[in-house]
């Protein structure tokens, strides 16, 4: 038999979920946009496929992977000196609330397109590695 405190936390777990889904769901800007940044992202494997081969799939792979993670790991703050990180902690904390709140939101927005930039990046790294060892 659950008790009150374990319904609580799978409600209070499920609904975290689904507002976690929520933040990750496209808006219709965004989905007119998304077949607009395929066929970029198309073009450009398709250039290097030309000049490098699977080889150069792979590079612009692991390219978009690298910039979408650096900026996933700068987005909460400066990565590098201690004096830079310093500095800005400095700066977060005199900030006011209704700053803080717009930074996150900033930070917030940013998550939709990092996760479709490390898709994009862990599928031409997939291809790139069937293409070179399967072909």
């Amino acid at each position: 038999m659950a008790t009150g405190r374990g319904w609580f936390y799978t409600r209070l777990m499920v609904e975290t979920r689904w507002r976690h889904i929520a933040a990750l769901r496209l808006s219709r800007a965004e989905m007119y946009m998304l077949p607009l940044v395929l066929l970029g992202a198309a073009a450009l494997a398709f250039f290097a496929f030309r000049i490098v081969g699977f080889l150069g799939i792979g590079l612009l792979g692991v390219l978009i992977g690298f910039i979408a993670v650096q900026v996933d790991l700068e987005k909460e703050g400066v990565i590098g000196p201690s004096v830079l990180h310093a500095q800005q902690m400095m700066a977060r904390q005199n900030a006011s609330p209704s700053e803080r709140a717009a930074h996150r939101s900033e930070m917030q927005s940013f998550a939709r397109p990092l996760l479709i930039a490390k898709i994009i990046s862990a599928a031409l790294v997939i291809l790139a590695f069937g293409g070179f060892f399967y072909l």
